[in-house]
């Protein structure tokens, strides 16, 4: 059984690359689209009386800072800088735009292929 969180990136093969590249775009968007988003803005709704407009403004809002926060933290953590927190958080306002215009099909595949060209560019 390989594991993959005891391996630094650049230790990986091509196609194990590959695969992390489309798992994350997958997993990141279940956790932080599906549950994160839904979950805020359902929680705005019901628990804090908000109009579902803004409940979902506040939920993509929220979501796209802890999306943008979630890529400092652990072993493949990046080095935190402004700029590429504001540019993950407008990665996030959009994925999550996409995510509630197409649904997630789109967003995870729109976000797996992003992540393989991150890794061939």
């Amino acid at each position: 059984l390989h594991m993959l969180s005891l391996a630094p990136m650049e230790q990986l093969d091509t196609p194990t690359k590959l695969m992390v590249s489309l798992g994350a775009g997958l997993y990141e968007e279940l956790l932080f689209r599906v549950i994160l988003v839904s979950g805020l803005a359902t929680f705005g709704r019901v628990v804090l009386g908000m109009t579902p407009r803004f409940a979902g403004a506040f939920a993509v809002l929220l979501g796209a800072i802890v999306f943008s926060a979630f890529h400092y933290v652990g072993a493949y953590g990046d080095a935190f800088t402004v700029q590429s927190f504001t540019f993950r958080m407008i990665a996030g306002l959009f994925f999550s735009a996409l995510y509630l215009l197409r649904g997630f099909g789109i967003v995870a595949w729109t976000h797996a292929l992003y992540d393989v060209f991150l890794l061939f560019a």
